[in-house]
């Protein structure tokens, strides 16, 4: 059974990309824990697909941060795009509008419906937790070519730590 650590993080930058986004304190979690992921809640759908790699304590983190051998680095969300619809007059709706879903030829999808987002974080966590009171999330795009995507079209609502 997962236990929700933190109801929200604290939000600690306008911008969600390239910047800390996220602040954990680490004391309430003790020394022993199995797993500890990260909630993205209320996710919306992007029209376009890419990676969010995900960095802990590693603000200066960018898209040439290396992966392997990082302890920093706690892993990658893939983020599928919805696309746009055209309506019957050429004018372009975002797969994110309520709208759209009269254009969706997909039986039964919802994709204007928030979602949420689980990374697990816990090997990352463990090498970080016996020097760090806290965790700093860093969040970086990258698109399918390897090209730092500065201002991507990712919308969450809030992230959470929860633990087992």
């Amino acid at each position: 059974m997962f236990t929700l650590a933190t109801l929200t993080s604290v939000m600690i930058a306008f911008s969600k990309f390239n910047a800390p986004v996220a602040k954990f304190s680490l004391e309430h979690l003790g020394k022993r824990f199995e797993t500890v992921e990260l909630q993205f809640n209320d996710v919306k759908h992007s029209k376009d697909s890419f990676e969010i790699r995900v960095f802990l304590n590693q603000p200066d983190a960018d898209v040439n941060t290396p992966l392997e051998g990082n302890d920093h680095f706690a892993g990658s969300l893939f983020v599928y795009g919805q696309g746009e619809y055209v309506n019957e007059t050429g004018e372009r709706i975002s797969a994110r509008e309520t709208r759209a879903q009269e254009f969706d030829l997909s039986p039964g999808a919802s994709n204007t419906t928030a979602f949420k987002l689980y990374l697990d974080i816990t090997d990352s966590l463990r090498k970080m937790a016996a020097k760090n009171l806290e965790i700093i999330v860093n969040l970086v795009a990258v698109d399918f070519k390897g090209n730092q995507i500065i201002k991507p079209e990712f919308d969450f609502g809030s992230i959470s730590l929860i633990t087992n």
